[in-house]
């Protein structure tokens, strides 16, 4: 199984470097890309005149199926979050008060 986030997709579809290997790889297995992720290629897509349709048709072409994502996706996700892989930066802790523009925080 696949699972691609927006930023491959939307490599694919420009045709950047290392597409075709990309697409070799989804003709060859399952593949799915979360509902947030599609949303963000439908966004990218419009930006430049393409219509939803056209990305779907295309989803179609190479079995890509598009996952919901809830509640528990989401907790999931934020999860791997505590179990990073290699050095990380330091951020700074939650909760606390909003951090107010020019500060670092959650609003980048």
């Amino acid at each position: 199984m696949i699972v691609l986030d927006a930023s491959a997709l939307l490599a694919l579809f420009n045709q950047e470097p290392g597409w075709q290997r990309l697409t070799g790889a989804l003709v060859d297995d399952d593949s799915t890309i979360s509902a947030v992720n599609y949303a963000e290629v439908l966004q990218k897509a419009g930006r430049v005149g393409v219509p939803a349709e056209t990305i779907d048709a295309q989803l179609d072409e190479l079995g890509v199926t598009v996952s919901p994502f809830g509640r528990l996706d989401a907790r999931l996700a934020a999860s791997l979050d505590r179990h990073p892989i290699g050095p990380q930066p330091h951020r700074p802790g939650l909760p606390g008060p909003c951090p107010q523009p020019g500060q670092p925080g959650l609003h980048r």
